[in-house]
């Protein structure tokens, strides 16, 4: 697996690249089928992915934040930003 470079140590193309690729994201509508109101981007499908994981029921009808605070948050993290 490589190592994320930090944004902050990003070339000015490395920068626009990678902007440009979350505007394709933000841009690209992932149910293009459905209602306008209805559709939604790429981008803002991980944006939901990442806030339900903080934001999980539990059977015990607990909530209870998977991804963060815990021995979860490198392996859920790093799995989720090779996906994004």
């Amino acid at each position: 697996m490589g190592v994320r470079k930090s944004f902050a140590a990003l070339s000015e193309i490395e920068r626009n690249r990678f902007l440009k690729a979350v505007l394709t994201l933000k841009n690209k509508i992932a149910n293009p089928g459905d209602s306008t109101s209805q559709q939604v981007s790429i981008y803002d499908q991980f944006v939901a992915m990442h806030r339900s994981v903080m934001n999980l029921t539990l059977p015990s009808s607990m909530t209870t934040d998977f991804g963060h605070g815990n021995s979860m948050f490198l392996p859920w993290h790093r799995l989720y930003l090779l996906e994004y």
